[in-house]
């Protein structure tokens, strides 16, 4: 709920910035060895997670996430799958991960930027500047939200980006102040 919550501020038109101070507060906490197999549990059951590179540790409702993961989408999926856990209070992601990059011509990256951008829901594709360096995507431009900023850096990776340099503009549209005239 605290990441849920955290995520719907973040993507509300004119949000610029957001500070969770929400605290997670269980009836009851679980000793740290339940809690840990808990954790290990859900992330075994989890298909993207592979559990023997992921070392679980539990302190007081404090989980420590240590060990190798094949991507950044699998380091967030782990921390999302911890967090949703029965008894976690708040988690400490150590994962790390070596981004392997499938070689491409420029204009290739940019090709397939662009059509993950045209197939995207969440991003407007007219909004955003794409440059593609020795495979490294610059997004520049200017967009409605936090979640199509963060849409587009993932969409620009899923495309076959060696890296991605992220410039874009979170726009802080806010409405006109209400004035007696109206």
């Amino acid at each position: 709920a605290k990441l849920v919550a955290g995520e719907d501020a973040r993507d509300t038109r004119g949000v610029i910035r957001v500070k969770n101070f929400i605290r997670v507060r269980p009836e009851t906490l679980p000793a740290d060895e339940v809690l840990e197999d808990r954790v290990r549990t859900a992330l075994a059951r989890d298909p993207y997670i592979m559990l023997s590179d992921v070392t679980v540790q539990a302190r007081n409702g404090l989980v420590i996430l240590k060990g190798t993961v094949n991507s950044s989408f699998e380091k967030e999926h782990a921390e999302m799958i911890t967090a949703s856990t029965k008894g976690v209070v708040d988690i400490t992601n150590n994962l790390q991960y070596e981004h392997v990059w499938s070689q491409k011509s420029d204009w290739e990256v940019l090709a397939d930027v662009r059509e993950q951008f045209f197939w995207s829901p969440f991003v407007d594709e007219n909004q955003i500047d794409i440059a593609v360096e020795a495979g490294v995507v610059t997004l520049s431009g200017v967009v409605d939200s936090w979640q199509e900023y963060r849409r587009a850096e993932q969409n620009a990776f899923q495309a076959g980006a060696k890296d991605v340099r992220n410039k874009l503009t979170v726009s802080s549209f806010r409405p006109l102040p209400y004035t007696a005239e109206d």
